[in-house]
């Protein structure tokens, strides 16, 4: 994810930004991936994604929950974010690895005012 000639960290227009960001299980993926700066196992970011967007410990999660939010990270939400260029998800080995400026990204999704950004 590069950026464009307008200085944005995002390489496709404002609203992929807004239709890919602006989701909760979405901005959490990119907040700890850009926390880690490292790839991770589905399992562990779902369980992360899990107890943050539930605002609980991973100790109060059930297996259930995590499996939930598990497959719907691979079916819907990862793919969306890999699409954008945001992060490299490797759906066969089950590894998600941030873009090179995850950071950019998401200094914009933690941005009370995204759009300043641009």
């Amino acid at each position: 994810m590069a950026a464009t000639e307008g200085g944005s960290p995002f390489d496709g227009t404002l609203d992929d930004y807004f239709a890919v960001l602006g989701e909760k299980h979405r901005d959490a993926v990119v907040e700890i991936l850009a926390d880690e700066d490292r790839s991770v196992h589905l399992l562990a970011l779902a369980e992360r994604v899990a107890a943050e967007t539930r605002d609980v410990s991973l100790d109060d999660l059930t297996p259930k929950e995590v499996q939930r939010v598990e497959l719907s990270l691979h079916h819907n939400h990862l793919p969306k974010l890999d699409e954008a260029g945001i992060v490299e998800y490797a759906s066969e080995e089950k590894r998600i690895s941030p873009a090179d400026d995850i950071g950019a990204v998401s200094d914009l999704v933690e941005a009370e005012d995204p759009l300043s950004a641009f």
